[in-house]
């Protein structure tokens, strides 16, 4: 995207704004409990899209940027009925919804954005070294943004919602939450645990399950045999097997 202005926070510009949490989490090397906190006060201040280092746009997304404030859910497609009630709101015994909140990695707002700095107010005064010696990790920021947009009318369903204050919330298969969820409609992944890293990821194809192995195997020797180019078929092959131990 050549027309974008990109702009990266370092630690130096982190630490000049003078937030108490960020100068703490900074301080013992909790990067991502620094950075829940600038990517808000980078939006605030300047306005524009936030992007995390490993978010890997596919396409242009252009249908969101006139929009006063823009979020995507991070659904985990997990079993939410013990969360929540059968109209999406969080049971009030509940503290937060475990596999579904509010994207952190990708959201976009304008300059001044009054929910934007409601989440920011939330950090104001918090300190993330406790004085028993622990840190602030309870809650992450996915939850923290889902149980504030909760009084702007968020409901945690996976659907597209319009809430007060001009701030709209899309489903998550615009932004997939990992490589796995993502689909025809996103325009971005976020590439979680170091899949960006195609050394990592050969690493992790090692600790694969045996069986699978052995049937790649078995599939690529007989694609050999055929004349089948079986390195281009790996991937999908992989994905029914996974899919058919899901199933059973």
């Amino acid at each position: 995207m050549p027309d974008f202005q990109i702009k990266v926070w370092t630690k130096e510009m982190a630490l000049s704004t003078g937030i108490d949490f960020v100068r703490e989490a900074i301080s013992v090397k909790k990067w991502a409990f620094a950075a829940d906190v600038i990517r808000l006060y980078a939006v605030y201040h300047d306005g524009g899209v936030y992007m995390d280092s490993d978010i890997y746009v596919q396409k242009r997304f252009d249908e969101f940027l006139e929009k006063r404030c823009v979020f995507f859910q991070e659904y985990h497609h997990s079993d939410l009925t013990q969360y929540i009630d059968e109209y999406g709101q969080r049971l009030e015994t509940i503290g937060h919804v475990n596999g579904m909140g509010i994207q952190a990695a990708l959201f976009m707002g304008e300059k001044g954005n009054n929910f934007i700095k409601d989440l920011l107010d939330d950090y104001s005064g918090k300190h993330f070294l406790l004085e028993d010696g622990t840190f602030y990790m309870s809650l992450i920021a996915p939850d923290i943004y889902a149980l504030k947009a909760e009084k702007y009318g968020y409901k945690y369903l996976n659907i597209e919602q319009h809430l007060m204050d001009c701030v709209d919330v899309y489903p998550s298969s615009y932004v997939g939450s990992s490589i796995a969820l993502r689909t025809e409609k996103s325009f971005a992944v976020h590439c979680i645990s170091h899949s960006w890293d195609e050394n990592f990821l050969r690493k992790e194809q090692k600790k694969e399950p045996l069986i699978i192995r052995v049937k790649i195997f078995i599939y690529q020797l007989y694609c050999r045999l055929i004349g089948k180019p079986a390195k281009e078929e790996r991937k999908s092959f992989k994905e029914k097997l996974e899919e058919s131990s899901a199933r059973s």
